[in-house]
């Protein structure tokens, strides 16, 4: 059986073009909305987490639809790096497929399904 691992967050998704900003003399920077956004999440998500995913995996994500006007492909990269800070996944390189869609729901919630053993 594949390894699988889930979270939910009630957190506003946070989109890409909102995470970075240019900054003179340092180039691109994440944003203050953008670390708090993943300090909140961190800490939400390693109290959910069980396992770490090693290898190839996919992810699904359904964003509840009534707190973002975000393009909902803005949405997955700002997600794949909170799992791999939290250790939930080793590298987000390993992804090989995401499905992602709006729903009408109360929360975000991803599943992480690896193509082989939790370790």
């Amino acid at each position: 059986m594949p390894a699988q691992a889930t979270y939910t967050t009630q957190a506003k998704p946070i989109s890409l073009n909102n995470a970075y900003k240019n900054v003179k003399g340092r180039g691109r920077v994440k944003t203050a909305e953008y670390k708090a956004w993943i300090m909140a999440l961190q800490y939400e998500f390693k109290g959910q987490l069980k396992h770490k995913i090693e290898g190839p995996y996919k992810l699904i994500i359904r964003v509840n639809q009534h707190v973002t006007k975000a393009d909902v492909d803005n949405l997955i990269k700002p997600i794949s790096d909170v799992l791999v800070s939290i250790g939930a996944t080793d590298d987000d390189r390993k992804m090989r497929g995401v499905d992602i869609e709006y729903e009408d729901r109360e929360d975000t919630i991803i599943w992480i399904t690896g193509y082989g053993r939790a370790a």
